[in-house]
């Protein structure tokens, strides 16, 4: 079951659990083509809440947001 209150733009603020590696919740545009959706690294299924396989501009992002 995806849970959609878990999906982020990805310039919303970084939650703590944030790293250059992995999002909490899902920062993807269109969660529905991801290739992590539905399985074990999808944040919108497993149970950590934690994407192991954010987009490849998430780096670029997360670097930005730490600016902030």
């Amino acid at each position: 079951m995806l849970k959609k209150e878990l999906k982020f733009s990805k310039n919303d603020p970084l939650h703590e659990n944030d790293t250059l590696e992995q999002t909490y919740g899902c920062r993807c545009y269109n969660p529905d083509i991801c290739k992590g959706n539905g399985g074990k690294n999808c944040a919108l299924c497993n149970e950590t809440h934690i994407c192991t396989t954010p987009p490849k501009s998430w780096k670029k992002t997360y670097l930005d947001l730490i600016k902030k």
